[in-house]
């Protein structure tokens, strides 16, 4: 990826099949990326995935909607929540980066 504006690309690597922020690691550049990818695949089986995405900075909170089927109203219904996720302390080396679960 290209250098953000005042230094390395900035993003978040995480196994495609992480819940609750299990496996989600922030990088800076190509090298640490390159670095969480080795440790996320070794080992792996070979159809593991890992999605990586550009670091949106300053996040207060994160919103996911849930869904589940609602056979009350009828064999393909769902049914939908809204929830806010208030952001956790940092829990890598890098202090600006917090996870909502």
């Amino acid at each position: 990826g290209q250098a953000a504006v005042g230094g390395p690309f900035r993003g978040v690597a995480k196994l495609g099949f992480s819940w609750m922020g299990e496996d989600v690691r922030p990088f800076q550049g190509a090298g640490e990326l390159t670095s969480v990818l080795a440790r996320f695949l070794e080992g792996a089986p070979p159809d593991a995935v890992c999605l990586v995405q550009e670091r949106v900075e300053n996040v207060v909170c994160e919103l996911r909607f849930i869904f589940c089927r609602d056979l009350t109203a009828g064999p393909d219904a769902l049914a939908r929540e809204r929830v806010w996720m208030k952001l956790h302390p940092p829990r890598h080396n890098d202090e600006s980066f917090a996870l909502a679960s």
